[in-house]
């Protein structure tokens, strides 16, 4: 609908010997079958080219539940007498609306936000009423409805819920078990930290959960309380999430002198050895090129593509080679690993060759990545191949 307000104004032609001001949708109501059809028609018309008939149409329309968002989109008008007569409405309507109405409300007020011809001080307030009436309604909704909204809609009421400590830490918690998204969860999980009193050992529990971005954001805090490396952090080097390792690496120098290469190699004995291996990749040198080629001969699917994944970091262009070999692997994963590897070191194997490979291959996704980088080849030496 609000696409549909900007199509609206930009491509709708006005009927120019009508004289809109006089035009009531009111006047024939009795027509409509429907309320929901009046309804509709009004929204419609809350879009129209002429100032005079939006304003009539958004007087009829604030009388409607459901119709806050369209109310607030004219915050924005182009005209600025619209603007006020919606600003106006609003105030006097957001003290009967119900809590799904004001979550509703929310994507048309993030859009006049991001927009120019809105009074910012109206805005504000809006903001605050807002926040206020969903602050007295929201312990009479069960939580368990607030993950079913879509994204768009979700993320702009955690941050309505989270802007103070409107919620008890037991439903925000139960929030951040139940919603999906990563972007949702962050927003969930900063407002938790920021907003509660949340103990170390429910911090480090924070640290063990299974979601990436909810270890990143306990990470953060808990270095912002502590001010330096704690017993244990090391252990974090072996996260799957490459911020994560990255951040504990610049705890660990500045404040242990931590050796981050060594700390990997000894892992590589481990069972699962592969996000040592993606380890070494990132904080190793050429000279830890013979550590990991040992590591090609597993026949782990994960353990190859990590290590062709962290000989590409640490070999560069002398992969040249290797890339190749791997590159022709039928595991999709090895195979994407190498062809990867390739482009970051803009390794090039000439249109020929590429060419003849193409041919001689049936493995469809192999296929697709030597075209990939036949494209990459000189322009005019690629020309009589494509």
């Amino acid at each position: 609908m609000i696409k549909l307000s900007e199509c609206f104004r930009q491509y709708t032609s006005l009927e120019w010997s009508v004289e809109w001001r006089d035009i009531y949708l009111k006047d024939i109501k009795i027509y409509f079958e429907q309320e929901i059809d009046y309804i509709y028609t009004l929204i419609l018309g809350s879009f129209h080219p002429n100032g005079y008939f939006r304003e009539h149409c958004i007087k009829e329309l604030v009388e409607y539940q459901d119709t806050l968002a369209y109310l607030i989109l004219r915050m924005n008008d182009w005209v600025m007498n619209v603007r006020k007569c919606a600003t106006d409405l609003i105030l006097k309507k957001i003290g009967t609306c119900s809590i799904h109405e004001l979550f509703y409300a929310t994507l048309a007020l993030n859009k006049v936000k991001s927009s120019e011809r809105r009074d910012a001080n109206d805005l504000t307030k809006l903001f605050d009423l807002i926040s206020e009436r969903i602050e007295n309604l929201v312990q009479d909704i069960p939580l368990s409805n607030v993950p079913n909204f879509e994204f768009d809609i979700r993320k702009n009421i955690y941050r309505l819920l989270f802007t103070k400590k409107i919620l008890e830490k037991e439903k925000a918690d139960y929030l951040l078990v139940r919603e999906k998204h990563n972007f949702c969860k962050t927003i969930i999980i900063s407002g938790v930290l920021k907003l509660y009193d949340c103990s170390m050992e429910e911090i480090n529990s924070y640290l063990k959960n299974e979601n990436s971005s909810i270890r990143r954001k306990a990470l953060e805090y808990k270095y912002s309380l502590i001010g330096n490396s704690w017993t244990g952090l090391e252990e974090m080097l072996l996260d799957q999430n490459s911020g994560i390792r990255e951040f504990v690496a610049f705890i660990l120098k500045k404040y242990r002198q931590f050796n981050i290469l060594d700390y990997y190699i000894e892992h590589l004995k481990d069972n699962n050895p592969s996000t040592a291996i993606i380890g070494i990749g990132e904080n190793g040198f050429k000279e830890q090129v013979n550590v990991l080629l040992p590591l090609l001969d597993n026949n782990d699917d994960k353990i190859l593509r990590n290590t062709v994944i962290s000989l590409g970091r640490l070999m560069g262009i002398d992969g040249y080679d290797l890339y190749w070999k791997y590159l022709m692997d039928e595991r999709l994963v090895v195979s994407k690993a190498a062809y990867l590897a390739i482009r970051s070191n803009s390794v090039h194997y000439g249109c020929e060759k590429l060419f003849d490979a193409y041919n001689k291959i049936d493995v469809h996704y192999i296929k697709r990545y030597l075209i990939l980088h036949l494209m990459q080849e000189n322009s005019w030496e690629r020309l009589p191949y494509l």
